[in-house]
């Protein structure tokens, strides 16, 4: 062995590329940081091995993600499975690699799906769907507990969407706070309909969710009103919205000023560094993940002298640990991750602030 190869189905075109080409740079610079360091020490082959990416586009389409995922298992001899960027590809990637008895390194689709005993070889490493406005939604009843009217509007056809969703009203229902639901179809250009009935309805919070251009269209329906959409949570949405992105909220995996002190590899500073020198660019939470994924399975590797999938995955979920990215707790019999929070964050100024939780926040939430 002369190398650790690494592949995955990677999202460089279709609905998901934006964020799949940021999941892809974020290993990219992993990979040459890593090499610029010399490769991974792996004791069973008595020194370091150079990583090498294998990689192929899935254009967003599931079909392709799960032929790609067989090739790479069994015409390209991978030795460690990485997953696309997306649910929905997350999932079909998966699949494969169950009914191959591979280990999928999973740190791009966190729909809960994949947290079930269908996929026993899957580690997902991130806050699952059903979590991602729990952040937030504390943050809401911590300012205004007893005057809470919230609209969850989903998109009806996501997986991903409707999972998030169910998440916040859950949290609703036990906290026994004002809902109401709305949905649409992915796609839907006018949400002129939704947005009467929301402000009928006396909403003062609207928490949506759909697609990344779903996230965009919709928002220009809501002035005025407390808005959290996941698509804000990343710089795009500020490009594209201008200052009309002023005042909306939303909910991230990670944030270049979380200052986390890590127990192995490098910290949120150091990683803005390099990745804004590599690609120009501030990190959205997409490139740390990947990022992230490097960085833990490099660790593990040089900690047990393998490159063993099984060992590193019996030794990875039954341990705890702090990453630039957060923290880390998962069980080899209950694969949920306990450990990694999101964050509520708003634009204000330009800038992306962290609101929510106080360990973490840069700035005091402000009404739009």
């Amino acid at each position: 062995m002369d190398k650790i190869r690494l592949g995955l189905s990677a999202t460089l075109s279709g609905i998901y590329s934006l964020q799949g080409i940021d999941s892809l740079n974020g290993l990219i610079l992993w990979s040459e940081y890593q090499n610029s360091l010399g490769g991974i020490e792996v004791k069973e082959f008595g020194g370091n091995l150079p990583v090498e990416l294998v990689f192929f586009n899935d254009e967003s389409k599931a079909e392709k993600t799960a032929k790609i995922t067989s090739r790479l298992i069994n015409e390209e001899n991978i030795d460690l499975l990485l997953g696309p960027y997306s649910s929905s590809l997350s999932l079909a990637c998966a699949k494969v690699a169950e009914e191959s008895g591979r280990i999928l390194w999973n740190y791009g689709g966190s729909t809960d799906e994949i947290l079930s005993d269908e996929y026993k070889n899957t580690v997902t490493f991130i806050t699952p769907a059903s979590r991602y406005f729990d952040p937030y939604l504390n943050f809401l009843k911590d300012i205004s507990p007893n005057d809470l009217r919230i609209g969850v509007v989903y998109a009806e056809d996501s997986g991903f969407s409707r999972q998030v969703s169910g998440g916040a009203v859950r949290f609703c229902k036990e906290n026994s706070i004002f809902h109401k639901t709305y949905k649409y179809k992915s796609g839907t250009d006018d949400f002129s309909a939704i947005a009467d009935q929301i402000r009928k309805d006396s909403i003062k919070t609207v928490i949506g969710v759909g697609r990344f251009h779903d996230d965009l269209r919709f928002a220009s329906y809501l002035k005025g009103l407390n808005v959290c959409l996941p698509g804000a949570s990343i710089e795009e949405f500020k490009i594209k919205l201008g200052k009309d992105s002023e005042g909306f909220c939303s909910i991230s995996q990670w944030e270049p000023r979380i200052n986390i002190i890590p127990d192995f590899g490098i910290d949120s500073a150091s990683f803005t560094e390099l990745y804004s020198a590599r690609f120009g660019k501030i990190p959205d939470y997409v490139s740390a993940q990947s990022f992230n994924i490097g960085n833990i399975l490099t660790h593990f590797i040089e900690t047990l002298g393998t490159v063993d999938e099984h060992r590193l995955r019996d030794e990875i979920v039954n341990s705890g640990f702090n990453t630039f990215y957060g923290e880390f707790s998962v069980g080899l019999t209950n694969k949920f991750q306990t450990g990694h929070k999101t964050v509520a964050t708003q634009w204000q100024n330009g800038k992306k602030e962290i609101i929510y939780p106080p360990e973490h926040s840069t700035a005091e939430y402000v009404e739009p």
